[in-house]
């Protein structure tokens, strides 16, 4: 039988369910970080793509972090971009995509994340095989250019 860890084995065990926390800030639930982890711990789950600023908040409470994307910023009028809206098939986004990745996977490392998602970005109506390529691209080159981080 498959049961939760106690309180006292939680913070050992993986949890095997995740709460999307980028899901709660987005779509208009929006609790806050305490509240997300205590709903988290009660249900002995961990959290996926929680706000970079809440990450040491949530691992002081005693929650796995599953999962992290980078934050991309804000645009001109000073709304937050979506990380999925962005990527490397974009040449207009390439460098931001690759300097946020950079900057993300480092800041995970140190805080002992081990998973990070990167998005590939929003189809821009040209031809498929050409984003592909400049996908392929702009993760080879960030790899090369970054060999220990990507052990």
């Amino acid at each position: 039988m498959n049961t939760p860890p106690s309180t006292s084995e939680s913070s050992a065990v993986e949890p095997q369910s995740r709460i999307t926390d980028w899901t709660n800030r987005s779509f208009g639930a929006q609790l806050s970080t305490p509240d997300l982890c205590a709903m988290a711990k009660e249900l002995h789950a961990g959290v996926d793509l929680p706000s970079r600023v809440d990450w040491e908040a949530m691992q002081k409470a005693g929650v796995t972090i599953g999962s992290v994307t980078a934050d991309m910023g804000k645009d001109l009028a000073g709304q937050q971009i979506p990380p999925f809206a962005v990527g490397f098939n974009d040449p207009k986004h390439a460098a931001l995509v690759r300097q946020k990745t950079i900057e993300t996977l480092e800041a995970a490392s140190k805080a002992g994340i081990k998973h990070m998602i990167v998005f590939t970005g929003m189809d821009t109506g040209e031809d498929r095989q050409v984003q592909f390529d400049r996908i392929v691209q702009g993760f080879t080159r960030s790899r090369e250019k970054e060999k220990v981080l990507w052990r």
